[in-house]
């Protein structure tokens, strides 16, 4: 060793460590890009629609009285009556429930139509469809005339507690509403209706289809 000199370094050791140090930083750097990636990927997903989303129906809402577009046709619910025994052809048919009435004015608008969804929906989104119970021939069966209304009415079976938060709803699909327009229109049933409806025995008859003079 020459004297005054210090050690020599070896200098082999130090380019691999920089190199290896170089490499570990590299692929971090390409770890947490990757991450980064990922992440963004995610956000986008969560924020785009999915398919139900992208296809909902559209709602057009009115309130009783008023008339509602459906696209196909127009609606105009009259009036809300109710009981605890709906009679028929087949007889009486009582129910744990209510039995829930709706009178309305429909009207098909450029082409003939037929009304193939009815329902009454909850506070919580439960759905239910017009009874089969008793005949309701203005469901399916029969075509919706443009220039010639028809004032029909559709009985519904529903819990007596949820009676006061119910909304109708009507479609043309019996199945498939997506993309397309449903009326809706709230129904002004107090809880205290609904109760009175429930302890009265007398058989309600469905009103049958007519025209409006």
């Amino acid at each position: 060793m020459t004297a005054g000199l210090g050690p020599i370094r070896n200098h082999r050791r130090s380019v691999l460590s920089a190199f290896r140090g170089g490499r570990i930083v590299r692929r971090a750097g390409h770890a947490l890009a990757i991450v980064a990636t990922l992440a963004a990927g995610a956000a986008i997903t969560d924020r785009t629609p999915d398919a139900d989303t992208q296809q909902h129906p559209f709602i057009r809402s009115a309130t009783v009285g008023h008339a509602v577009d459906a696209r196909t046709f127009d609606v105009t619910v009259l009036g809300v009556r109710g009981g605890a025994v709906l009679g028929g052809i087949s007889g009486s048919h009582d129910t744990s429930g209510v039995w829930v009435l709706v009178r309305m004015k429909l009207d098909a608008r450029t082409n003939p139509v037929s009304l193939g969804y009815a329902v009454l929906e909850d506070s919580d989104g439960r759905t239910y469809r017009a009874t089969g119970r008793v005949d309701q021939s203005i469901l399916g069966e029969r075509s919706l005339e443009p220039g010639v209304p028809v004032i029909a009415e559709i009985a519904f079976e529903v819990p007596t507690a949820l009676a006061q938060d119910m909304s109708l709803r009507l479609a043309v699909s019996p199945t498939d509403q997506r993309m397309d327009a449903v009326a809706q229109v709230r129904l002004p049933i107090t809880a205290g209706q609904a109760r009175q409806w429930h302890a009265d025995k007398n058989p309600l008859t469905l009103a049958a289809i007519s025209v409006p003079t």
